[in-house]
This record gives C-alpha cells, sequence and structure tokens, in this order.
C-alpha cells in the first residue's frame, strides 16, 4: 500500500505525500527482513520530509527510524 501511495503522491506531484509514503515504505521493508535498504529508505523519507518544510509527523517518523 505504500509503494502505491508513493507512485499516486509522485505522479500527482505532491512532495509531502512522496516523502511520507518513502517513510512508511522504509518502515515496512525494515519490519519485513529488508534492514538495510529500508532505513535508506526511510531516512530519504524523513530528509524529503523536512524539506518540504512541514515539521507535524517529524518526531513520528523518527520514532519509526528508532524502531
Amino acid at each position: 500500500m505504500a509503494t502505491a501511495a508513493w507512485q499516486m503522491a509522485h505522479e500527482e506531484r505532491v512532495p509531502y505525500w512522496e516523502a511520507w509514503a518513502d517513510v512508511v515504505r522504509g518502515w515496512a521493508m525494515t519490519a519485513t527482513g529488508d534492514v538495510d535498504q529500508g532505513l535508506a529508505t526511510l531516512r530519504d523519507g524523513l530528509a524529503a520530509y523536512a524539506r518540504t518544510g512541514a515539521r507535524q509527523m517529524l518526531p513520528y517518523g523518527q520514532t519509526l527510524l528508532a524502531d
């Protein structure tokens, strides 16, 4: 589902949701065993999220990274 959300956000050019989908997708990847790629995706998503200027969900994203 996170991949589908990312694709839609990417096609519609919505950077906020594209970044957040990467955060969730990265977390899901780590939870299913693809730890290295998942962490990279999650970190990239958090960096992209921060570039949007949004801050509200940043602590939650950092919690997913710590998980």
